[in-house]
């Protein structure tokens, strides 16, 4: 028996050894690495200075649209980037999950709630899909002519449909010209449910199998903090449509922590049936 204990703690010793040694790095040991986040500011979105090392590292290594539209995308960047609202931007990681989802999808018509200045519409594009994107510009109307030139710029099949959402979304399912495959949501946020319900109420607008994605719902993380809804009306919508999709027998939901939250809905099958 004595014989036993001597080998275990032999064996005990030289895993105690090869941990000292690194093998057992992890993140929480990352975090605190100056190699890794030393010279580096916290994105305001991700909140930590690790998770905005890692979100650049996965974009260094996510693909992304190439030519023409690259170079489109490129430029409505650094346009956008000059506007006061330039930290709207959708970016090169979450653009690449979009044109992922869109391809996952086999999406031939996509539908875009909010256009800003035009980066997530073309990159749907560069996806290989026909995108259609609404925006009433009444927040933010030097975004349009960005937009504009980014599409032509682009050479893809992107078209505008200017005015309120809800009024569009009327027409163009009165219209029945064009069946989504995929939408993305990224408009205002007191109407997300909305939009939400409009799109699953009418099969003539969202394909029976298609699939809607939403920015923003993790919202710099005050949905984390119940106090913050107190005086937060945009929190307090959010927080409302989290729950709404949730709690919806027709949704199967995922909610992605990319950026400042992305949730990916689509109609469980026998609804889609």
């Amino acid at each position: 028996m004595m014989k036993l204990f001597v080998l275990l703690g032999v064996a005990l010793a030289l895993l105690l050894s090869s941990t000292a040694a690194g093998s057992r790095y992890t993140s929480i040991d990352a975090a605190d690495d100056e190699e890794v986040v030393g010279k580096v500011l916290a994105d305001p979105l991700v909140g930590t200075k690790l998770g905005t090392v890692r979100e650049r590292f996965c974009a260094e290594l996510s693909d992304g649209a190439e030519g023409q539209a690259s170079e489109a995308l490129k430029w409505i960047e650094d346009q956008t980037r000059t506007l006061e609202s330039g930290h709207f931007l959708t970016g090169h990681l979450p653009a690449s999950v979009l044109q992922t989802l869109v391809m996952l999808q086999k999406a031939k018509r996509v539908l875009e709630i909010g256009s800003y200045t035009g980066y997530s519409a073309v990159a749907m594009a560069a996806a290989g899909a026909e995108v259609t994107t609404i925006d009433s510009f009444e927040g933010d109307s030097s975004s349009k002519g960005i937009l504009l030139e980014g599409i032509r710029r682009s050479g893809l099949p992107v078209k505008l449909e200017e005015g309120k959402a809800l009024d569009v979304l009327a027409r163009l399912e009165k219209d029945g010209s064009a069946r989504f495959d995929f939408v993305f949501i990224d408009a205002d946020k007191s109407q997300q449910i909305d939009y939400y319900e409009f799109l699953m109420g009418h099969p003539r607008l969202l394909s029976p199998d298609g699939a809607i994605c939403v920015d923003n719902t993790l919202w710099y993380s005050r949905v984390l903090n119940p106090s913050v809804l107190a005086g937060d009306e945009v929190t307090q919508a959010i927080m409302a449509f989290n729950r709404h999709v949730r709690e919806d027998p027709r949704s199967f939901v995922t909610v992605i922590p990319l950026r400042d939250g992305l949730t990916v809905i689509q109609r469980r099958r026998q609804e889609a049936q």
